[in-house]
């Protein structure tokens, strides 16, 4: 499964069927195998994981499959094992894509003169349908058997967060213009075992009223088709309804010109403490990230570098209908500091 996806609890069933005896698969000659029970293997989500390279392994072995089973003659037993697919009670939000394989387990069975019993010589297990690319039809298997089943599982949010991803921009300051549109580069990692050339992820540009703004925004599995540049403006979002936990995203804002960038990232709900940043007009990123169950979201807050006021005046004491001589003064004002101080260092 893709990193970073919780393990449920799953149980699978595998099937041994006669195939045949000493060849045969007649009717009469399958009457002479005896009948090997189901086997089922048992999954828990507190199972030990290993994770490396994006995936998540959690494995299992059950050991003697024969234990119980009488053969009644000496000969070579066949049967054909297979997972039963379905065998774990899953819908969405979980997929499970169940193992392929088909195996033939051959058990040899001699008897042993001294002790007047029949004994089990010798077993074979040849790969009819293999598992993975490693096997080869017709090849052999050392002692077991390998069925390998990719779990995945989408996010679309939580009840009061909807989305698997959302980012928004928000604008602070009392002179700023609220229509100032902010440059992001938006990447995003497919989750382990997407499919080559396939959208996996679709975005969407909300405005304060989340209605949509132009077309969807795809992710494709393959080069150029990665990464993408949108504009935000205060109040505006990028949403993304539905998203494979796993899936990696990265946001960087471009560095804005008089204004500060802060960010507030949540991820699979947990509130990542991040440094506060200081500085104006520099880029900020959420670095990489992983998608998981619980609330994602990036927060991109940028706080405008204000004019200063004229002493004796603050910004909520000037009437409307003054404003736009405050903002004459306040210029006039910085321009006098600016002079002042050229003037002051001239006479050093």
């Amino acid at each position: 499964m893709p990193y970073g996806t919780p393990m449920p609890d799953l149980s699978f069933e595998f099937n041994f069927v006669p195939a045949s005896f000493n060849g045969e698969g007649g009717a009469a000659a399958l009457a002479n195998l005896p009948e090997i029970p189901p086997a089922f293997v048992d999954f828990f989500s507190t199972d030990a994981e290993v994770s490396a390279d994006g995936i998540t392994r959690v494995s299992k072995r059950l050991e003697s499959v024969l234990e119980g089973v009488h053969f009644e003659q000496k000969g070579v037993f066949a049967y054909h094992v297979f997972e039963v697919e379905g065998s774990s009670d899953l819908s969405y939000p979980s997929e499970l894509d169940y193992s392929q394989a088909l195996y033939e387990l051959r058990i040899y069975v001699d008897f042993d003169s001294a002790t007047r019993e029949l004994f089990i010589a010798g077993v074979n297990i040849v790969v009819i349908e293999a598992d993975n690319s490693e096997q080869e039809i017709g090849g052999k298997l050392e002692d077991s058997f390998i069925f390998t089943n990719t779990y995945r599982r989408t996010t679309t949010g939580t009840e009061d967060n909807p989305g698997a991803l959302k980012i928004t921009k928000t604008v602070q300051g009392e002179f700023a213009d609220l229509s100032t549109p902010f440059e992001f580069s938006v990447s995003l990692t497919p989750a382990a075992f997407t499919d080559e050339g396939t959208v996996f992820a679709r975005g969407k540009v909300l405005d304060a009223n989340d209605e949509q703004i132009g077309s969807d925004i795809e992710f494709i599995n393959e080069a150029g088709g990665l990464q993408h540049s949108i504009q935000l403006r205060h109040g505006e979002s990028l949403v993304f309804d539905s998203l494979t936990v796993g899936t990696g995203f990265l946001v960087t804002e471009a560095a804005k010109l008089h204004f500060r960038p802060t960010l507030e990232l949540i991820v699979n709900g947990q509130v990542i403490n991040l440094d506060e940043n200081t500085e104006y007009e520099v880029e900020l990123s959420t670095e990489t990230r992983i998608v998981g169950e619980g609330r994602n979201y990036a927060g991109f807050v940028n706080i405008h570098l204000d004019p200063p006021l004229p002493m004796g005046l603050s910004a909520g004491s000037v009437p409307k209908a003054l404003v736009p001589l405050s903002l004459t003064c306040a210029a006039a004002y910085v321009t006098l500091t600016c002079c002042a101080e050229k003037r002051y260092k001239y006479r050093r």
